[in-house]
């Protein structure tokens, strides 16, 4: 069970690798730093006054950086399950 789990993660660890060299894939981790850039640049031009508008930008700043990120995790817990079923094979 644990195998079929590991093999599982592995797989789609690769399908998630493959579809950052997708048009759609490069896009998206595009979009997502462009997004960050602009949060980044109304942070330092939001009245400091406006926690409402504060709050929004920093979330937008927030979901930017997690794309990516979710992305890379789970390039790297398929890398790790593909670690591990080659160290089991080799038991």
């Amino acid at each position: 069970m644990e195998q079929d789990l590991a093999l599982a993660e592995a797989r789609f660890g690769i399908e998630v690798e493959g579809f950052l060299n997708t048009s759609v894939g490069r896009y998206l981790i595009g979009r997502a730093e462009i997004e960050e850039q602009e949060a980044l640049q109304s942070l330092g031009e939001v009245d400091p006054e406006d926690p409402k508008a504060i709050r929004e930008i920093q979330f937008k700043l927030q979901v930017a950086r997690a794309v990516p990120r979710w992305i890379q995790d789970a390039i790297q817990s398929g890398r790790i399950a593909q670690a591990t079923i080659e160290v089991e094979d080799h038991d």
